[in-house]
């Protein structure tokens, strides 16, 4: 119970704000931006009864009270408004939070995170059967997906709207302590790949590559941890693509999810003339955070900023490639599998429109998961040399042929 309590603040902080100077995404985008599959852990919106000490220090924040186990209190430093109801306001899981103001004194309810697991879809749109355990009943039904949550990682820094740009990085990756510091170098490395792109391939790019560290390995070097431990990996990237296409550049960031891709972008389109191709492949560090709802929503985000910035330019936008469960957490696979299945459906209507875009899907290459040790880094995510050459073997013929059909029109 104690530690339980202590947990009570964070939780009704970091479930509302995307971080700092970042607005609270509105429930209804929040149900948009998450999915869960049958087997994934989650967080179950849950309250617990408080009482309000006064006006915190952060506008629209209190400071409260939450008993504790000796029958005293742990005081609580500016819990956000929309953490808090009115007491009694319902008494199941599902309540929303009140936006009334509250008095010094007065009993209220803080929201908390507990942990559950997804049984499966509910009988409505967009709501899901949990089991909540220490519970009298631990089957809850039809839970809408705006009362989850995914269940957090500490190393996580940006929680916004994954079809908005940001220069908060996704995760701190290991290489930094701060959310500032790992800002500042994201955005240094933001900057070099947009002087970079600024030099158009010495004049005019072929195809540029947009995507995340699957793609960025392909340089020989992640810039974000600063790692250049990836030359073999190049050196089939120079092989099978380069070699045919030297107007190629890389536009990809390790840990970057479709915000930070589209940080990128607002930083490195204005100073590129249209390549004849992009190639596109971005998503799978969104599903921690969303499942495939938050990794669709932000490669349509990508998607249509590249159109706005160079609508003559092809895009060929590739599946996601296969990846390993997270443990009992996460169904990663399942999840890539819902994203691949919306970017075929979502790639006809383009084309149905008259966009010049093309679903493309290599991953057969990559060997299946009981087979994968030779194609696949220790965290079974990112292809080893050996993996990158299967999967561009497949890639290459079609860029040729995209690039060969653009050059006779």
């Amino acid at each position: 119970w104690t530690l339980l309590q202590s947990k009570v603040g964070s939780n009704a902080r970091s479930g509302l704000s995307a971080g700092p100077g970042t607005p609270a995404t509105p429930p209804e985008r929040r149900a948009s931006m998450i999915s869960f599959v049958a087997g994934d852990a989650a967080e179950i919106k849950d309250w617990i009864k408080c009482s309000i000490s006064g006006i915190g220090k952060q506008p629209g924040t209190y400071d409260i009270r939450v008993p504790d186990k000796t029958g005293g209190y742990q005081e609580l430093p500016s819990i956000p408004r929309a953490g808090l109801r009115k007491a009694g306001t319902d008494s199941g899981m599902h309540g929303a939070s009140q936006a009334e103001a509250f008095a010094a004194g007065e009993e209220a309810e803080v929201v908390h995170w507990k942990r559950c697991g997804i049984a499966g879809r509910g009988s409505a749109p967009g709501t899901y059967n949990v089991v909540v355990s220490n519970r009298r009943e631990p089957q809850v039904s039809d839970v809408p997906a705006v009362q989850l949550r995914k269940v957090r990682n500490p190393n996580w820094l940006h929680m916004g709207d994954p079809a908005l740009p940001s220069r908060v990085p996704g995760q701190d990756g290991g290489v930094c302590k701060s959310e500032e510091a790992c800002s500042k170098i994201l955005v240094n490395c933001v900057a070099k790949k947009s002087k970079l792109a600024a030099q158009n391939c010495g004049g005019h790019c072929d195809v540029v590559f947009v995507g995340d560290s699957i793609l960025e390995r392909l340089t020989g070097w992640l810039c974000y941890s600063n790692n250049p431990k990836f030359q073999d990996s190049r050196q089939v990237f120079q092989e099978l693509v380069a070699a045919r296409h030297s107007k190629s550049l890389i536009l990809a960031g390790s840990c970057d999810e479709t915000s930070q891709t589209l940080y990128t972008l607002d930083n490195a389109l204005p100073g590129m003339k249209p390549p004849s191709l992009y190639f596109v492949m971005i998503g799978t560090n969104n599903i921690p955070k969303g499942g495939s709802a938050h990794a669709l929503r932000g490669i349509r985000a990508v998607i249509a900023k590249l159109r706005a910035a160079h609508p003559s330019a092809h895009v060929l936008l590739h599946a996601l490639t296969p990846r390993a469960d997270d443990g009992k957490v996460l169904r990663f696979q399942v999840h890539i599998d819902e994203v691949n299945r919306e970017l075929v459906e979502f790639v006809a209507a383009e084309r149905a429109k008259g966009v010049p875009i093309e679903f493309v899907d290599c991953t057969s290459t990559l060997r299946p998961h009981a087979q994968r040790k030779e194609d696949f880094d220790s965290i079974m995510l990112h292809p080893t040399p050996a993996g990158y050459r299967s999967w561009l073997t497949c890639v290459s013929p079609v860029i040729d042929r995209t690039l060969a059909a653009i050059a006779e029109r």
